[in-house]
């Protein structure tokens, strides 16, 4: 308790305000495709550490001033709920550079105002340096150290100066004498030295890739990682998997949803960033692999940034873009992920198609015969196509018949399958309506997962379940999915498929569901 610092005063606790409007060019091609807090280092993205660097001060507030990529980092940070702190997204939009508007947020806050800039990564207490600050009479108080700036400084108000220096008569002069505003005063600069601290510059391709391995090889000290520590050398995030056995030496870190395959070979240094795929008998060494890659077989990667098909190689400033997506590929978007796992989707389809054709006479007649003269019904649901320029998936039209046999009614949605509208195996199919209200991301993870006749919420909870159970349910295997998860979900289906209960007739007037053919595994899973 005697190492605790001194808790601040309300007129102490200051605001903060990051620069997060780099423009990017020494990073291209990554600057392209993103903006530079959104890049990952050590399995973070940058505007992650540049924020928990400054938690411990319990910020009153954190605005954020941000260009480019404004929407894609509003949406990642959101309003700071998941570090305790209210934060803004801004722009300069009005002001002629990311200094003027920062005069003036601090003229206007009437607080001591913390300036941190996103173009570095800094390995020593933000919180120490702000309070050794509180000692001086300075308007503005720049962290040096060794190597020069660090990108951190704050900034004072005139109010909390207590011995009133050159500073501020200065200022009370201009402002008498020109008429100008707070903000339109230049503070006169105090430098406080750190020492020998780590300071880690990542606006260049090669500087980037520097931090990512002198951070994970251990060389920083107020720096974390996201994940736990699974074996000496490897920390791993939630739903990743990475065997022991394919690290020969040094250290990697690995972010959430990856899998690399036990037969692969990481050395030296390695990050492993979040949605990545690494393939059998794939060499990795001191390289970093970015968000929603797949990494294909037999590849050698060393001294490299990867992303999605890109491979940059930072010690020859080589950049490759590669057309084979069994090479490399992006996950979200990909030949792996979307044409190979939807053929191979559509081909099982088709085999049940064919193996169900017997059944489709049987099923007709006894719909004609329930509802005299119209043997199938339709419901707008939402499928896998996506709609043109966004991610949002597209509405088709399903069909079913209507015998009150659970098995018969949805064999229409096997024609879905084999046409590509739905996975064979995957989460609920969800009338847009039912998703309009979804307010938190958690909510929208299914979105981006392909939507499937068969899958564990369709088995055992089924559509007539409440909405955000299901929508539990479908993330939950959104982060678990992989081709052995689904392989379960086939085996589970076959077993309800012999169920007593899926060849049931209903009532006349109950409504045939998407799921309910399969929903009698569920009951026969509580059963026993």
């Amino acid at each position: 308790m005697d190492n605790q610092p001194m808790p601040l005063s309300d007129n102490e606790i200051p605001d903060v305000i990051i620069i997060a409007d780099q423009d990017g060019e020494g990073l291209k091609p990554l600057s392209d495709i993103t903006c530079l807090p959104l890049l990952t280092i050590g399995g973070k993205k940058i505007i992650e550490h540049v924020i928990e660097s400054v938690a411990a001060l319990n910020p009153a507030k954190v605005t954020v001033i941000a260009a480019p990529f404004v929407a894609e980092l509003k949406q990642f940070v959101g309003e700071g709920t998941r570090w305790g702190i209210q934060l803004e997204v801004i722009t300069r939009s009005g002001f002629a550079d990311g200094d003027e508007l920062i005069r003036r947020v601090w003229a206007n806050s009437g607080k001591p105002v913390l300036v941190l800039d996103c173009a570095k990564i800094r390995d020593f207490s933000v919180s120490d340096f702000y309070r050794q600050t509180l000692a001086y009479d300075a308007a503005k108080t720049v962290a040096q150290c060794e190597s020069g700036h660090t990108g951190l400084y704050a900034l004072k108000p005139f109010t909390l100066i207590s011995e009133p220096g050159v500073t501020e008569h200065q200022a009370a002069e201009r402002h008498v004498a020109e008429d100008m505003q707070a903000s339109d005063v230049q503070p006169i600069t105090h430098s406080h030295p750190l020492g020998d601290v780590k300071v880690l510059d990542v606006t260049t391709l090669q500087g980037y890739h520097a931090a990512n391995m002198v951070l994970v090889a251990g060389g920083c000290q107020h720096l974390t990682f996201r994940g736990r520590q699974r074996a000496l050398g490897l920390i791993t995030g939630q739903y990743t998997s990475v065997s022991p056995r394919s690290i020969k030496y040094g250290s990697v870190v690995a972010g959430q949803h990856s899998q690399v395959n036990s037969r692969a070979s990481l050395s030296g240094t390695v990050v492993i960033s979040d949605r990545v795929v690494v393939d059998r008998h794939t060499s990795i060494t001191d390289s970093v692999i970015l968000d929603n890659t797949y990494v294909g077989e037999y590849l050698n990667i060393r001294n490299s940034i990867v992303w999605k098909n890109l491979l940059i190689r930072v010690d020859s400033n080589i950049v490759l873009e590669l057309s084979d997506n069994f090479l490399l590929a992006d996950l979200g978007h990909s030949f792996y992920d979307v044409h190979l796992g939807g053929l191979v989707h559509s081909l099982g389809g088709l085999a049940l198609l064919l193996a169900s054709l017997p059944l489709w006479p049987v099923a007709v007649v006894l719909s004609l015969k329930r509802t005299r003269g119209k043997p199938c019904t339709s419901v707008v649901l939402q499928g896998n196509a996506r709609q043109t320029g966004t991610d949002a998936k597209s509405p088709f039209r399903a069909y079913q018949f209507v015998t009150g046999v659970p098995v018969l009614d949805n064999l229409p949605r096997l024609l879905s399958v084999v046409t590509g509208r739905i996975r064979l195996v995957g989460v609920s199919l969800y009338q847009p309506a039912e998703l309009v209200g979804r307010d938190e991301r958690w909510q929208r993870v299914c979105d981006t997962v392909p939507s499937g006749l068969l899958g564990p919420t369709q088995l055992v909870l089924g559509a007539d379940a409440a909405l955000e159970e299901r929508l539990i349910s479908d993330t939950v295997f959104s982060s678990t999915r992989d081709w052995k998860r689904s392989l379960q979900v086939l085996v589970d289906a076959t077993k309800a498929l012999f169920c007593a209960r899926a060849w049931q007739s209903r009532a006349a007037n109950t409504a045939p569901s998407v799921s309910d053919s399969m929903n009698s595994d569920g009951n026969i899973a509580k059963a026993h």
